[in-house]
């Protein structure tokens, strides 16, 4: 991710635009000098390949090649359009003649060409930019003023496993805390108390050593941490619910994939035993199930 947003840092070591009359010509003599520096391999999935211009329209494109598809990088952080143009924008705007450029009518695009031909267009806004840097300022300012909003616990939890009457104490947590904090309001207090009254059920009422505690105990917490960001003001409610609802899906995910595997050794396995011609009754026998062990590792 930290490499997309790697944007035009080539130009910090090229001779800086002049912006004059003739702003057309040195547009061009600046993007045939990035060029000949092309292609570069940013990291591991980033290429810039080209960069390209339009005097009538006054657009500067930077071609940036992606090694993996659109679908992959939304699975891995569904914020990262936002984060891009974000880091686009810093890139571009603090440097001073790119920024004058801007204010003559010119765009700067970073285009992103995936593997399999997605494409994704993210535009320098530099005088949204300057404004939210103002702004920004002013509101830290404010903010240093103000004590920091303290966080309590106090949502409801259960500390005993029958006293919500059911064999099967985490679906049982997850059911009830639904019931007291519901899942449809994406509210940050409602969440944060949801992720608290799951995460601190399952500590005080299933055993360290059960496989639901292992896997799901960290994994509320974590959504939990996203809530309390945007209670203190670090993000947004609905960043915090779009990271909370990432991490669960990639949770999902690797259950159904474990699951998935485990199911298909065993079909492999019950085929294999059966179809066994080794013998059925002493070290044959071992012979045979080792054999097996081993076809459907």
């Amino acid at each position: 991710m930290r490499a997309l947003l790697v944007t035009l840092f080539l130009m910090l070591s090229l001779p800086l635009l002049s912006v004059k009359a003739d702003t057309c010509d040195d547009v061009k003599n600046f993007t045939n000098e990035f060029n000949s520096q092309l292609p570069l391999q940013v990291d591991e999935i980033t290429t810039v390949t080209k960069a390209d211009y339009d005097c009538r329209t006054k657009n500067i494109v930077i071609v940036k090649e992606i090694s993996v598809t659109i679908n992959q990088l939304n699975s891995k952080n569904k914020l990262w359009k936002s984060v891009l143009k974000t880091g686009w924008e810093k890139q571009i705007c603090n440097l001073t003649d790119a920024d004058a450029l801007t204010d003559l009518g010119w765009e700067f695009i970073q285009r992103l060409i995936f593997d399999g031909g997605s494409r994704h267009n993210t535009i320098a806004d530099c005088v949204g930019y300057r404004n939210g840097r103002v702004s920004s300022k002013s509101n830290d300012a404010k903010r240093n003023d103000r004590k920091k909003p303290e966080i309590t616990s106090d949502y409801t939890y259960y500390n005993r496993c029958n006293s919500f009457g059911s064999e099967n104490c985490y679906n049982d947590i997850v059911h009830s805390c639904n019931l007291l904090y519901p899942r449809s309001d994406i509210n940050a207090q409602t969440q944060f108390n949801r992720m608290g009254c799951i995460a601190d059920s399952i500590n005080a009422t299933l055993s360290p050593s059960s496989e639901e505690h292992r896997i799901f105990l960290s994994h509320y917490l974590i959504r939990k941490g996203y809530f309390e960001a945007a209670l203190k003001g670090e993000i947004t409610s609905y960043q915090a619910y779009e990271m909370s609802e990432n991490t669960r899906y990639q949770l999902n995910s690797s259950l159904e994939s474990a699951r998935a595997g485990s199911s298909a050794r065993q079909r492999c396995l019950s085929r294999c035993l059966m179809n066994n011609k080794a013998g059925s009754g002493g070290s044959a026998a071992v012979q045979g199930l080792n054999y097996c062990a081993n076809l459907c590792n």
